[in-house]
């Protein structure tokens, strides 16, 4: 299936499934639809994620909303304001308000005990996360079997 019509601002590719945000603030999705992944709440959002088999957006007042899989808790965000989310495979990531980075979903490997700090961005993947100090400097933390957690040195 094609995507339907824009105009679209975002567009997140999760496992099988895809979501786009529409400028309007609604979110569409296609493709897999075993756990729910594809078929948002009918409200307006900011930001979408894909995951594995979960979606997450930020809703217009902050919050973070997700629908799909939870076998995890990784579609169980915690209360609060967020400026962004990311969907990892089996857990989920964001940034809050004030820069602090909460994670919830799988642990199995610490992608989700995010250090303390002030970020602008972060980023879920498959057993690690990353994400972007306001200083400009990397952090990751969770699984590290290739090197994927240990940004070289400078960053």
């Amino acid at each position: 299936m094609n995507a339907p019509p824009g105009p679209f601002l975002q567009v997140s590719a999760g496992r099988q499934h895809t979501c786009a945000l529409r400028s309007s603030g609604s979110v569409v999705c296609w493709g897999s639809n075993s756990y729910g992944q594809s078929n948002p709440p009918p409200w307006e959002f900011v930001q979408v994620t894909s995951g594995s088999t979960h979606t997450c957006a930020i809703g217009s007042y902050g919050n973070v909303i997700c629908w799909g899989d939870n076998h995890y808790s990784q579609s169980s965000p915690p209360h609060g304001a967020y400026v962004q989310v990311s969907a990892g495979e089996l857990h989920t990531c964001s940034v809050s308000l004030t820069g602090s980075v909460h994670c919830w979903g799988l642990n199995n490997h610490g992608q989700s005990n995010p250090p303390s700090g002030s970020y602008s961005i972060v980023s879920a993947g498959f057993g690690t996360s990353c994400a972007i100090a306001v200083s400009g400097t990397v952090a990751c933390w969770g699984y590290n079997s290739q090197g994927q957690s240990s940004p070289p040195s400078g960053m």
